[in-house]
């Protein structure tokens, strides 16, 4: 009762998946955004890039005049996102995502307190500081978003992937279940150690504080069992409750 379960699997294996346990899932269609800034541009951008509706409400009429250039496939909206009538005569209650993202904290944190009471939508909340995370949890804001969080891991990420050793690189790093685990990904180079290649993972002396969640292999996607093994060449995505995997040889027992 209240775990929380992770699950790996294709997008179409994953659809079958809740399907079968009777979840409703959908992409959504349509996405308001409130504040027209930078993040707001390049978010815009991936979600008209992928058939999502963007409309974005912005008080600045000259920061407006550019993203209508910018974004000439999403409608902008001249108008303060506080200004209630006017999201809803926008189309709030029908909108299937809500991000706020304003400059100002308490601004976004009203925004989707009032977003999540007028549409079932996602909520998206963008805060810049978490001076008091424990109570902004207990607020219905759907996801939060704090750069300063997000740069840290791009950050982490990168020193991560400049420390290759043993023949394959973290390409990726990414920190899920609030920090506890860490998802990796690593490309396993010609001069990977021949003990970890072509040898099936059931005879690998695996740590027992990971798992060996997927291997991409070309245009392929594997979800591994025992007698898989790495090939040159492989995309390896681990998921390790630890945070000691800096190259793929340290899945292995000591």
């Amino acid at each position: 009762m209240n775990d929380i379960v992770s699950i790996v699997a294709t997008p179409q294996n994953s659809s079958d998946f809740f399907k079968k346990i009777k979840v409703k899932t959908h992409m959504v269609k349509n996405a308001m955004l409130v504040g027209g800034g930078t993040t707001a541009h390049y978010l815009a951008l991936q979600l008209l890039n992928i058939g999502i509706d963007v409309k974005i409400v912005e008080k600045d009429i000259r920061r407006c005049e550019e993203l209508c250039e910018l974004l000439p496939k999403a409608m902008i909206i001249n108008g303060a996102g506080i200004n209630h009538d006017l999201l809803l005569e926008e189309g709030l209650e029908q909108c299937e995502s809500f991000v706020a993202l304003t400059g100002n904290d308490e601004e976004n944190l009203f925004l989707s307190m009032f977003a999540g009471t007028k549409s079932a939508g996602k909520l998206v909340t963008k805060i810049n500081r978490l001076n008091y995370d424990e109570v902004i949890e207990r607020l219905n804001l759907g996801s939060i978003v704090c750069p300063k969080q997000l740069t840290a891991q791009y950050i982490v990420q990168f020193v991560r992937a400049k420390q290759n050793s043993l023949g394959s690189n973290v390409e990726n790093v990414y920190r899920i279940l609030e920090n506890k685990a860490e998802a990796l990904e690593f490309y396993i180079q010609p001069n990977c150690p021949q003990p970890l290649l072509e040898t099936p993972l059931e005879k690998l002396k695996l740590r027992s504080n990971l798992i060996v969640a997927m291997i991409i292999r070309g245009n392929q996607v594997i979800l591994p069992r025992g007698q898989d093994e790495f090939h040159i060449g492989d995309h390896v995505i681990l998921v390790s409750s630890g945070n000691t995997i800096m190259d793929i040889m340290d899945i292995l027992k000591k």
